[in-house]
């Protein structure tokens, strides 16, 4: 703990990374980002159906950030900011079309320091933003990295069979790990696509599409209803607000009963299994021995945050408490 702290806060506040480490020998990190996900819906937060035991032992062991927020719930702008350190507003990035990320943000990047103060880094996952003409921002700041995205979540494999792709992500990320040594230290930045819906294919039971190992999960549990679920909650929203994509997306997996009860099902098997693979990342660490000193540090966090049938409404680009909530915690 008493090294991540002062990563984080360096970070926050802009405290250049080699000066953190002028003196301390320098611990290896492992940045964890979900996306789409409210910041109830972990063990640890409280929630009780959901199950998250590995984040629940980290943020047992750590600090769990009760009141962290999103600034900007927009997954493009959102990511643009962790990278850049930067607010929406000052970095330009709102999405495609938007202005692109600069290379004079880029060079200040949190990933990119890292990487100029001796770190081996890594990134695998979901990245979803764009650069400024004629600079590859993943080669800049990491070593290596693999961009993984859904669309779908199922991936063919060589033999014939699927894999989930953040089941894959998990695979390259145990990989990195494996590879480094003792005698430099690393940042891997694990970014999951997982809580995020699958909206090309909206039937109930594939839009949120969860890995095969968690297959059968929360079959005998009766999902709870949103604390906001009663329709006057939506009948005092502005006229607006009837009309956005969340109320689109509603139709899409909330709007009957049945629908509610099977996507939430399948959400919550997302979540078991992100869980499950940061286990897979947290073992590699132990068995290479990086676990054992407090020089590892583990801080999964949310991208975006997202309303569920709350409002009679599913998504998060409404700008409300609901959706600018986030998870966020860190572990020495």
């Amino acid at each position: 703990m008493k090294k991540a702290l002062p990563l984080r806060l360096a970070l926050l506040l802009g405290v250049p990374v080699s000066a953190l480490f002028a003196a301390d020998p320098k611990p290896n990190i492992v940045f964890v980002l979900v996306d789409d996900q409210r910041n109830t819906s972990l063990g640890c937060a409280g929630h009780p159906q959901i199950k998250t035991p590995v984040i629940d032992r980290l943020a047992a062991r750590g600090v769990r950030f009760e009141n962290a927020f999103t600034q900007t719930p927009i997954c493009m702008a959102s990511r643009a900011n962790l990278f850049t350190g930067l607010t929406t507003t000052t970095h330009g990035y709102h999405g495609n079309p938007s202005t692109p990320v600069r290379k004079e943000d880029l060079a200040t990047s949190f990933p990119t320091l890292l990487r100029q103060s001796g770190y081996q880094t890594g990134f695998y996952g979901k990245q979803h933003v764009r650069w400024a003409e004629g600079i590859n921002g993943m080669t800049t700041m990491f070593d290596e990295h693999e961009v993984l995205h859904r669309n779908p979540y199922l991936k063919k494999m060589p033999d014939g069979t699927t894999r989930h792709v953040d089941e894959i992500i998990g695979d390259r990320s145990v990989s990195f790990v494996t590879a480094q040594s003792a005698a430099k230290p690393f940042f891997l930045y694990l970014s999951f696509n997982i809580a995020h819906a699958e909206d090309n294919d909206r039937r109930p039971g594939h839009h949120y599409q969860w890995p095969a190992a968690e297959d059968g999960l929360f079959e005998d549990i009766e999902p709870l209803r949103p604390a906001l679920d009663d329709p006057k909650y939506y009948d005092a929203t502005p006229e607006f607000l009837k009309t956005t994509i969340n109320r689109t997306r509603y139709f899409w997996a909330y709007d009957t009963p049945e629908k509610y009860r099977v996507n939430l099902r399948a959400l919550y098997r997302m979540l078991a299994g992100m869980d499950r693979i940061v286990g897979r990342v947290m073992t590699a660490l132990q068995e290479k021995g990086f676990a054992k000193t407090p020089s590892s540090s583990t801080p999964p966090t949310t991208a975006t945050t997202w309303v569920t049938a709350a409002f009679r409404a599913n998504g998060r680009t409404t700008i409300n408490r609901s959706t600018c909530r986030s998870s966020s915690m860190i572990r020495g």
